[in-house]
């Protein structure tokens, strides 16, 4: 069979990602301070690094071969035999690069954050399902975007198998069904008012004046106890403090969206450094208080 097994897919992957983690991690450790202070917009240097990176050597003036797919022996074609062009290969590679630049990514608004976990979701389990539906197509997510397919190296003339009737069908039950798990988690958030999610961390990234930190919410259980964490990052190294944490906190208890048991706590976690989504280097702080001892550290 010409077409590459998922297998060798997914290591010619590894490999160019971990050969585009070296250059991300340098820039990072480099201009920390700098990427603290723009935040998410960092990220972009991930994709103008990724997005060509792919686009240029999967196309036909790359042979078809990022150095992964060179050293795993499989090259990407166009349905109808030849090289994609440039263009084409750029369409192609666009959803793998802007999953990977947001990889990790925190906003502060929490259904940006839902939405860009559904995304995520979506692609992961369409690849799964065409993984192992669409095998002898040699075709994933991205591939069906840019009617493209991925086989053997050296293999220039190939018939594409007919798609059976109940492969698409198949797909949009899997990303359907996608969405009502994204729902259904999204509303399991511990908030007063699931429905308001944006508007309560909004509320409370204005009362604790974070700037252009990301912020957001989530539930966690330590031996066998429920906890709420408010994570919070970048930050300028200098603000990873309890005091910091203290406003946080109480800004979030204060604007009444967040309802903690008797004797619950609640835990901040303050994050600086750098999150290039393949690369990363973050020093956390956490702190972990009951609503009354938060109080008692208001300034």
């Amino acid at each position: 069979m010409p077409y590459a097994p998922v297998w060798r897919r997914a290591i010619a992957f590894l490999i160019d990602c971990l050969l585009l983690m070296l250059p991300l991690w340098v820039i990072g450790f480099a201009f920390t301070d700098w990427l603290t202070i723009i935040g998410n917009w960092g990220r972009l240097i991930t994709l103008a690094l990724v997005w060509p990176y792919f686009g240029l050597l999967d196309s036909i003036d790359g042979g078809g071969q990022s150095f992964g797919k060179k050293f795993l022996k499989i090259e990407v074609r166009r349905q109808d035999g030849p090289l994609p062009s440039i263009p084409l290969s750029f369409l192609r590679s666009a959803p793998a690069a802007l999953l990977v630049s947001c990889n990790g990514i925190g906003f502060a608004f929490e259904w940006i954050n839902w939405l860009a976990g559904f995304v995520a979701l979506c692609f992961f389990w369409a690849t799964v399902y065409m993984a192992i539906c669409y095998r002898k197509q040699g075709m994933l997510p991205h591939d069906l975007l840019s009617r493209t397919t991925v086989v053997m190296e050296n293999n220039r003339h190939f018939t594409l198998p007919a798609t059976k009737r109940w492969q698409p069908a198949g797909l949009i039950a899997t990303l359907l069904l996608t969405l009502l798990v994204s729902v259904y988690l999204k509303h399991k958030l511990p908030l007063e008012n699931p429905s308001n999610i944006m508007a309560a961390l909004q509320d409370i990234h204005t009362k604790a004046d974070l700037g252009n930190a990301s912020l957001n919410l989530q539930q966690t259980t330590i031996n066998d106890k429920h906890y709420l964490s408010l994570n919070v990052s970048p930050l300028d190294k200098q603000q990873l403090s309890e005091a910091m944490a203290a406003r946080v906190a109480n800004a979030a208890l204060s604007s009444g969206h967040i309802m903690l048991p008797p004797g619950g706590q609640l835990i901040v976690n303050l994050g600086h450094g750098f999150n290039l989504g393949l690369a990363s280097g973050m020093t956390w702080s956490n702190f972990h208080h009951t609503q009354a001892e938060w109080a008692a550290l208001a300034p």
